[in-house]
């Protein structure tokens, strides 16, 4: 039942998302919005009903993965596409 409250916490939120965007607001602070209030309701759904993925890890390291390691791999991609769209361009 957890579960399927956060899902749905999580889909109204990134509704909420495409109105930001829609009326015109910065992506990257929304993105930023969306990755904290996500992580918040990861972490209290681990709280109450404890995920296997999460065991073992503290919630400093989660919040690592979450806001080091995900732009890393991100600014890689981007990386990535803006030589080869660059090179071939």
């Amino acid at each position: 039942m957890v579960n399927m409250i956060i899902g749905i916490l999580m889909i109204l939120s990134f509704f909420g998302m495409i109105w930001y965007c829609v009326k015109g607001h910065n992506l990257m602070v929304g993105f930023l919005l969306m990755s904290v209030l996500w992580v918040a309701l990861a972490l209290i759904g681990n709280a109450i009903v404890p995920d296997p993925s999460l065991e073992g890890q503290s919630v400093i390291q989660i919040l690592a993965n979450v806001f080091q390691t995900g732009p890393e791999n991100y600014g890689k991609s981007i990386l990535v596409n803006i030589f080869f769209g660059a090179f071939f361009g």
